[in-house]
Formats: structure tokens, C-alpha cells, sequence
């Protein structure tokens, strides 16, 4: 199941493929349908069918679908905390929603993900748990992006109304 939710954590970007080549048709497309609400429900529902069909032929059909589902929901978190954002509720809206917290591509949140593979090599109690403190740590380099972002905007809002 792990690797189910890991194949279908990188799924979304399958978009890139529809750009024709064209850089400003890949940047108006990308982060659209794949990473929308209404495209994740449908790509799970495909890769749990697959999945059912070719590989976990045992497992319940609503169990890959939540696994798939929830690989792609990562997925579209991680770029929705980006300054590039994504179209969540595409098709029914272009808006582009972002929580501007990290960068387009964030070397920290690689190293965070990095960890638990790093700790492998180690032996002890504190080092078994090594995805749950590899998620700690994620959370905590995500929520102070976020208290950063919004002390940012606070101080901004104070600054433009003062002028």
C-alpha cells in the first residue's frame, strides 16, 4: 500500500506530457485537472482500478482508491503550499489558489523527506521511529512557513495602510 501511495504521489504531473512541447501552454496547463479535486477523484479511481485488476488482485477496491487518493492529496498539498499554487477546483474555476509559504522547489523539504532514508543506517529506539520524526519535522518547517506568510502579510497590510 506504501508503494501504491508513493507511485501515486507523483502522478499529478502526468500533465507535463499534454503541453505539445509548448512552454506557454505547459505553464497554463500544468497544475490544472491532474491537481484539481474533481482530476485526483478520477485518477484515483484509475490507478485503484489498475492496481486491482494487474497487481493487489486481493486488496478491497475502496482500499486502493483511499491509498491513491490519498498519495495524490500529498501531492497537491505539497504544491499547493508553493508560490506557483494549483488549480484546485479546476474545471469549474482557473483560479490559481496558493499558500505562498515555501518556494517552487524547497531544498529543506527535500532534506526533511531525506531523513528517514539517512536514519535508516542507525540503530536505536529513537531512530525505529524515523518516519514519525521525519513528519514532525515536516510539520514544523510547514506551520512556520506559514506563520512567517502570515506575519509578512500582517506587517504589509500595517505598512501600506500607514503610508
Amino acid at each position: 500500500m506504501v508503494i501504491l501511495t508513493t507511485i501515486c504521489s507523483e502522478f499529478p504531473d502526468i500533465d507535463v506530457f499534454f503541453s505539445n512541447g509548448n512552454p506557454l501552454q505547459h505553464l497554463q496547463i500544468h497544475r490544472g485537472l491532474t491537481h484539481s479535486i474533481l482530476g485526483a477523484s478520477l485518477l484515483a479511481l484509475l490507478l485503484a482500478g489498475v492496481t486491482k485488476r494487474w497487481f493487489l488482485k486481493e486488496r478491497r477496491f475502496s482500499t486502493l482508491y483511499l491509498a491513491s487518493l490519498g498519495g495524490l492529496g500529498i501531492h497537491i498539498f505539497f504544491d499547493l503550499v508553493t508560490s506557483y499554487g494549483t488549480m484546485l477546483f479546476y474545471p469549474f474555476s482557473k483560479a490559481r489558489l496558493s499558500f505562498d509559504t515555501v518556494f517552487i522547489v524547497d531544498p529543506y523539504i527535500w532534506l526533511i523527506l531525506l531523513l528517514p532514508l539517512l536514519l535508516r543506517w542507525r540503530r536505536g529506539a529513537l531512530f525505529a521511529h524515523r518516519n514519525l520524526i521525519a513528519t514532525i519535522i515536516l510539520a514544523l518547517y510547514l506551520s512556520l512557513g506559514f506563520l512567517n506568510h502570515g506575519v509578512a502579510m500582517h506587517r504589509l497590510q500595517r505598512w501600506t495602510t500607514a503610508q
